[in-house]
């Protein structure tokens, strides 16, 4: 069973891609199910719009990051995930599922947005809803990094955070 569910994602970017024609889907990380999300962005007309890159070195990551607009984690096991802290130290308006692990990061509304774990319709509607408002990126982005500032200091991935920041000077 994929606990990381990017299957949810994939299934969203059709409904995305109705309303918003011109987006990418970077898909970052490597595993046994790969091919078959390869299949399933095949089977559903979306390919050209989704990038598998794979394990990425650290140095990619800060440069995915930079390049993004929209941060998207998928999982319903709950955790507190590196990668969105990440996301947020970056100034990424994150889109996350409503699990114990990301509330503790994410209030809805405030500085991202949260949805039902498994559900590719919440979610396309809240990829598109960001899409479209530049501005609530923007804001959502700005208290991510004021939050990954004050509380990254006692969270123990503050050397992570730190590189990342040094690779986008």
């Amino acid at each position: 069973n994929d606990h990381y569910n990017i299957e949810c994602l994939i299934h969203s970017i059709p409904i995305v891609l109705e309303k918003c024609g011109n987006v990418k889907f970077i898909i970052k990380g490597a595993g046994p199910l790969e091919s078959q999300l390869r299949n399933l962005a095949n089977e559903l007309g979306v390919r050209e719009h989704v990038h598998f890159v794979g394990l990425v070195s650290h140095p990619e990551v800060a440069q995915y990051l930079a390049a993004a607009d929209i941060y998207v984690s998928t999982p319903f096991i709950d955790s507190t995930s590196v990668s969105l802290l990440e996301a947020m130290a970056c100034g990424l308006a994150p889109i996350v599922t409503d699990i114990r692990g990301n509330r503790e990061w994410i209030e809805n509304g405030t500085n991202g947005l949260l949805f039902q774990p498994r559900n590719s319709a919440a979610l396309a509607e809240k990829i598109i809803q960001l899409i479209e408002n530049e501005g609530t990126r923007k804001r959502f982005g700005e208290r991510c990094i004021r939050i990954a500032k004050q509380r990254a200091s006692w969270e123990n991935c503050v050397d992570r955070m730190e590189a990342i920041y040094q690779s986008l000077l």
